[in-house]
C-alpha cells in the first residue's frame, strides 16, 4: 500500500507533469472553451495570502446549495488551473477555482479562462517580491483577476485591505465589501482567536447577525472566512447555514495547522509559506497563545531581505518577543541565537542546529505535554521532516533537495503507515 502510494506520487510529479507541460497552451484553450459551455457558477479566488483556505471555506459553504467542484489542494498556477477547469462537470452547480498571481499578463489570461461569475480578492501582501517589488505593483497585477468577470458578475473584496478596497473602482460589475467596518455588506464584530481557542466572531449584515465558530488558528484568517460567507450570501445560502458549514472546515495542511501528537505536544505547522507577512501573522498567534511553554522552531523567512544575516536578526527579535524557547536551524543559526539573547531571550533558551535531524532529536527528547511548538519554514527547507521525526522514522535525510513541495507529498519521505495511523488516531482523540 505504501509503495503504491509512493509510486503514484512519483508518477504524477516525474512523468505526467512534464508531459502535460508540453501541451499547456492547447489545454488552456480547450479549458476556456469547456468553461463556456458549463452551466456552473464559477468563483475565482485570488489574493496574496489565504487563497487555499478561502477556497476550501467557499466550496464548503456553496455545497449547501448543490454539488461543488473545488481546485485540488493548492493548485493555483500554470498548467494546473486549466486542468482544474477541465475537471468541472455539467452536473456541478458551482466551481471554486484558486488562482495565483501571474506574470506577463497571465493573471488576465486566467481571468479569461475562468470567466468568474464571482471574483474574490482577499489581500495584497509582501509575496513574490522578486517579481513585484512594491505592493502597488502587486495590486495592479492582482486586480486583473476581474478583467473577464462574467456579465452580471460580482467582486467580493476585503475592505480591510486598503489596496483591495481600491479595486472596487476597477471591478466591471457589482461589488460586495466585507471586513470589520460596520456598514460593509458584511462585517465582523467581537473577534476572538487566542489559541487554543479557534477563530470566532459575530457576522453581521444590515438585517441579521450570526455567531461564527471556526477551526482556524489565528485572527488573520478572518478575511477568508468573511469571503466565504459573502459568496454564500451571493449564491443564496443563508448566513446561518453558511456559518454552520464553516464549522466543519479543518485547517489546511502546513498552514497554521494545529496537530496534537500522542505525547500531548501541540505543533502549529506553518511550514509551507514563509513570506514576511505570513510569518508575522504566525508569530502573533504564538505570542497571544496560552500554553505551558511556547517554542519557536524556524529555518528562514522570505520576501523580507536578501541578506540571510538580516533575516536571522528579524527572526531572533520575533523569537525573543513571542516564545520561551527558540530553535534556529540552518545557515546563520548561531547568529540567530546571539541576536535572540541580545533581544532579551534568556541564555540557553535559544539554540542553534546546522542539521535538521539534530534539531529533531533534541526536540524529541525535550518536548513534553503542554508545549506549543510553532514550526516555521519555507517549503524549500523541507522542515516537515522534523515534525514527522517526532513520532516516526523518516527515511529521507537529504541535506539539500531541489523539490518545491511539502515532504508530506513526496515519495521519498518514507514514514510508515503505522506511524501515520497512530498520529491520525491521536488527532481524533483531541
Amino acid at each position: 500500500m505504501l509503495l503504491s502510494a509512493r509510486y503514484k506520487l512519483w508518477l504524477r510529479q516525474r512523468a505526467i507533469a512534464p508531459l502535460l507541460a508540453v501541451f499547456e497552451r492547447p489545454l488552456f484553450l480547450l479549458a476556456g472553451l469547456w468553461r463556456r459551455v458549463l452551466p456552473a457558477t464559477f468563483v475565482a479566488v485570488g489574493g496574496s495570502v489565504g487563497k487555499t483556505t478561502g477556497k476550501e471555506l467557499i466550496a464548503t459553504v456553496l455545497a449547501v446549495k448543490g454539488r461543488t467542484y473545488r481546485s485540488i489542494a493548492n493548485q493555483n498556477g500554470g498548467i494546473v488551473v486549466p486542468l482544474n477547469v477541465l475537471r468541472v462537470r455539467p452536473w456541478h452547480r458551482f466551481a471554486v477555482i484558486e488562482s495565483a498571481i501571474g506574470i506577463d499578463d497571465s493573471t488576465s489570461e486566467r481571468s479569461w479562462l475562468i470567466r468568474p461569475d464571482i471574483g474574490v480578492m482577499l489581500a495584497v501582501r509582501r509575496t513574490h517580491t522578486d517579481v513585484y517589488p512594491t505592493l502597488e505593483a502587486t495590486a495592479a497585477e492582482k486586480v486583473k483577476l476581474f478583467d473577464h468577470l462574467a456579465p452580471g458578475g460580482v467582486g467580493c473584496l476585503n475592505g480591510d485591505d486598503e489596496r483591495v478596497a481600491q479595486m472596487a473602482e476597477l471591478v466591471p460589475g457589482r461589488v460586495r465589501m466585507h471586513g470589520t467596518t460596520p456598514g460593509f455588506d458584511l462585517w465582523a464584530e467581537d473577534v476572538e482567536a487566542k489559541f487554543p481557542q479557534r477563530l470566532r466572531f459575530t457576522a453581521r449584515t444590515v438585517d441579521e447577525s450570526v455567531p461564527v465558530q471556526t477551526q482556524l488558528a489565528g485572527a488573520h484568517w478572518l478575511s477568508s472566512v468573511l469571503a466565504a460567507l459573502a459568496v454564500g450570501l451571493e449564491a443564496g445560502v443563508s448566513l446561518a447555514d453558511a456559518a454552520r458549514a464553516i464549522e466543519s472546515v479543518e485547517p489546511f495542511r502546513a498552514r497554521m495547522q494545529p496537530v496534537r501528537l500522542p505525547n500531548g505536544v501541540v505543533f502549529l505547522r506553518d511550514d509551507y509559506q514563509a513570506s514576511i507577512d505570513v510569518s508575522d501573522a504566525a508569530f502573533k498567534v504564538l505570542e497571544e497563545a496560552k500554553a505551558t511553554r511556547k517554542i519557536l522552531v524556524a529555518t528562514d523567512i522570505s520576501d523580507y531581505d536578501k541578506s540571510s544575516q538580516n533575516r536571522r536578526k528579524y527572526l531572533a527579535a520575533a523569537a525573543a518577543r513571542v516564545s520561551d524557547v527558540a530553535v534556529f536551524i540552518g545557515r546563520k543559526a548561531s547568529y540567530g541565537v546571539r541576536r535572540a539573547v541580545e533581544a532579551g531571550m534568556a541564555e540557553g533558551a535559544a539554540l542553534a542546529f546546522d542539521d535538521l535531524f539534530a534539531a529533531a532529536d533534541y526536540l524529541k527528547g525535550e518536548l513534553r505535554d503542554g508545549d506549543l511548538v510553532l514550526l516555521k519554514g519555507r517549503v524549500t527547507d523541507h522542515v516537515s521532516r522534523l515534525f514527522y521525526a517526532q513520532f516516526a522514522e523518516v527515511e529521507c535525510r537529504l541535506k539539500h533537495c531541489p523539490k518545491t513541495m511539502l515532504c508530506d507529498e513526496c515519495w521519498e519521505l518514507g514514514v510508515s503507515e503505522e506511524a501515520s495511523a497512530m498520529l491520525a488516531a491521536a488527532q481524533q482523540r483531541r
